[in-house]
């Protein structure tokens, strides 16, 4: 690749494409995903409201159904019977029969008071009897009990006047006979009702058996039989006979400034009056609150003004109430396919493009290595093939005296020992790429090993003026597991590398030192030249590494004897390296492993 920028530029603008196309994709996918996210939020939460309602209303329903099927007769204190019969079938004379009324002995953790206004813009209350009637009620209740409800008749007489009661009860919502829950969110209701409808439901089961105790109480222990002459509590008034509800009529709740109460018009003789009931809103309002509380922990009631609300979804059905949900806590959705689909894909990408980049940067450095190991060995070949050609043509003619055709001959090998050691590192690093050079390690003796290679070693040193000292082989026999013919092969590239870059040593002593290291041994070979600069260091066993302007610059070499001599070590088990680069030389120890 003669331009190889120009590659990476092409990769570069494809790969950019391609992201920015992936990353468009992945923006759109996110917003859509938000959004079907933000709605499923919104529909847990609407989920959590409507369940909150429905719990509500349930809390509500018994009260509310009590209250609407309260016969008018209970909100007397002692209602007439108007014909008792006995044994005969004929009427009692010439008294007449009264029961208590429930309401006397009412009590209710959500109700304050039960009322009644009449035509005469007055207000009394069946729990706050009035003239004999009151002496009843004290002697079978206590004045203390009479004395609460006298308090509460005054207090809500104060908030509360018929005619504002009139004027409201015209413009309320229209009234219900009952109350028609919402359908149950949950297939098994018990399990999504809170706590606190439970302690609700024991409540009113237990406001359920008062009432019946006052029913059993007004129909026994508070029966009287009145005589004509003295105490008779039932005025004999056509007018105090009690007709049934309106048709159509029904309790309507109403909020009277911040007095809630539940209303209804009974029709009496000729005229009618009102009954109802005062509620205690915030009895009702914390135990609505609490019953929600795991649903809705920042939710609020506010009282609703009559007619259409403009969040209808909010408000109770029983109640002129809004629910106002705060921040609804929603269960934490579970991690999107979508998100981890993209990351996957976007990974794959990634994945990709580093896989590709890492292909095209071996292809590119591959191929400039190639360049560089053609120009190398192009330049390395054409110094001894020039002087094998001019030597050979000069000594064929007869050019050269007799006194020198040795130093000619002398030379002519010397360049053909380089060119075979050339022509030997190429092969043999081609082997080892192919996989073909086999495991050819054996345990051989240290000394043995050392001594093999002392005369081709030595042999190399001397013609460039070095000499080789061999030192601290030990007198012990020691068994190393190695191949003697690549321990010979990394060995003479070291000295040779050693005679050519330290040539300009003032010391010409070239050490090779063999010595026990651990179970193994190694052995160091050393010189005293220059040492090496930095940058030569980070690629010292890289192959190919020497350019054609290095190598025309520097001693002859393609850069491939300390790469082979690298592989040849890890190839055998053991291992070669860089010990120590100073001014003073550089040291190489081989690593060779024990037998």
């Amino acid at each position: 690749m003669n331009r190889p920028w120009k590659t990476w530029l092409a990769f570069g603008a494809c790969l950019a494409v391609g992201l920015a196309a992936m990353g468009w994709l992945s923006l759109a996918a996110l917003r859509l995903d938000a959004a079907e996210r933000a709605v499923r939020r919104r529909a847990d939460a609407e989920e959590s409201v409507r369940l909150a309602l429905w719990r509500m209303e349930s809390v509500l329903a018994p009260l509310l159904a009590q209250e609407s099927g309260r016969p008018p007769a209970e909100y007397a204190s002692f209602p007439r019977i108007e014909r008792a019969f006995g044994k005969s079938l004929s009427p009692l004379a010439p008294g007449a029969v009264v029961s208590a009324s429930p309401l006397l002995s009412f009590r209710s953790p959500f109700v304050r008071l039960h009322f009644e206004a009449g035509p005469k813009d007055r207000i009394a209350s069946p729990q706050s009897p009035v003239e004999s009637e009151r002496a009843l009620a004290e002697r079978i209740l206590g004045a203390g009990r009479i004395s609460e409800a006298d308090a509460r008749l005054a207090e809500f007489r104060r908030l509360v006047q018929p005619i504002a009661l009139e004027a409201y009860m015209s413009k309320a919502d229209p009234p219900t006979r009952g109350l028609a829950l919402l359908a149950p969110p949950d297939p098994n209701p018990q399990e999504a009702f809170g706590p606190g409808l439970a302690k609700v439901q024991r409540e009113q089961a237990a406001q359920h058996q008062d009432v019946q105790s006052s029913r059993e109480f007004g129909s026994r222990a508070g029966r009287v039989k009145v005589a004509s002459s003295g105490d008779n509590l039932i005025l004999n008034d056509p007018d105090q006979a009690f007709a049934a509800p309106n048709e159509g009529a029904g309790l309507q709740p109403l909020w009277i400034d911040r007095t809630l109460v539940l209303a209804r018009r009974i029709s009496r003789g000729k005229g009618s009056v009102i009954q109802g009931c005062w509620l205690d809103w915030e009895a009702i309002r914390r135990a609505l609150l609490d019953e929600v509380r795991d649903l809705l922990p920042a939710a609020k009631l506010v009282a609703a003004s009559p007619g259409p609300s403009s969040e209808p979804g909010r408000r109770l059905a029983s109640l002129p109430v809004r629910l106002e949900s705060g921040e609804v806590p929603t269960p934490p959705l579970p991690p999107s396919p979508l998100r981890i689909v993209l990351g996957a894909a976007w990974a794959g990408i990634l994945l990709a493009g580093a896989a590709v980049a890492a292909l095209l940067h071996g292809a590119v450095s591959l191929s400039e290595r190639r360049g560089a190991f053609v120009s190398a060995v192009t330049h390395e070949l054409r110094t001894p093939l020039t002087t094998f050609r001019m030597y050979s043509e000069m000594l064929s003619l007869g050019m050269v005296p007799e006194e020198r055709r040795a130093e000619y001959l002398s030379t002519l090998q010397s360049e053909s020992n380089r060119l075979s050691a050339l022509v030997e590192n190429v092969l043999a690093y081609a082997r080892l790429e192919r996989g073909r050079l086999g495991d050819r390690a054996r345990v051989v003796g240290l000394d043995a090993l050392v001594s093999g290679c002392r005369e081709r070693l030595a042999a190399r040193a001397a013609p460039a003026g070095f000499s080789l000292e061999i030192s601290g082989v030990p007198s012990e026999a020691l068994d190393v597991r190695a191949d003697p013919g690549a321990v010979d092969q990394i060995l003479f590239n070291l000295v040779d590398n050693a005679c050519k870059y330290a040539a300009g040593a003032s010391d010409r002593r070239l050490h090779l030192e063999a010595e026990r290291a651990g179970r193994g041994a190694i052995i160091r070979v050393r010189d005293h030249g220059p040492g090496l600069p930095p940058e030569q260091v980070r690629r010292l066993f890289t192959p190919f590494s020497k350019s054609a302007r290095e190598a025309a610059e520097s001693a002859p070499g393609v850069g491939l004897g300390l790469a082979l001599s690298w592989r040849l070590a890890r190839a055998m088990g053991g291992e070669l390296r860089l010990e120590s680069t100073t001014p003073g030389g550089v040291a190489f120890v081989l690593r060779l492993p024990a037998a």
